[in-house]
């Protein structure tokens, strides 16, 4: 499994408590997260503009995008605690975010990363 990728891009799982489910953000149940390095503009440019963009209610999300790809996979890319909300970095200037989804299942966790690779968010594991 991948553990860490090379340069501005790389990724790593850590624990996640996922915010409140009353909030109005677009956000996805997350059991499993790894974290991407890359900007704001990258992912923009990939994605489009979030699908959630300002503070959240509980002031620890501030941009989100949500993405369903082929398969019924569907996972979330957003800042969690390194914004503007939290700790005043304007979203524009973050370089770490947060890549969660539904499911545990290491399989799922291949197939998001395979999509990003894919996309050029992270490195592919040939970079490595």
């Amino acid at each position: 499994m991948r553990n860490e990728m090379r340069g501005e891009r790389k990724m790593r799982k850590k624990d996640f408590t996922r915010p409140n489910k009353t909030s109005n953000a677009v956000y996805i149940d997350v059991l499993e997260v790894f974290e991407i390095e890359t900007s704001y503009q990258h992912i923009a440019s990939v994605f489009g503009a979030p699908d959630r963009f300002g503070k959240s209610h509980d002031g620890k999300v501030d941009a989100c995008w949500t993405i369903a790809i082929e398969g019924g996979t569907v996972f979330s890319i957003y800042n969690w605690k390194n914004g503007r909300a939290y700790t005043g970095t304007p979203v524009r200037e973050i370089g770490t975010w947060s890549v969660g989804f539904e499911s545990a299942d290491s399989v799922i966790l291949d197939v998001v990363a395979s999509y990003l690779e894919a996309k050029g968010l992270i490195a592919s594991e040939e970079e490595l």
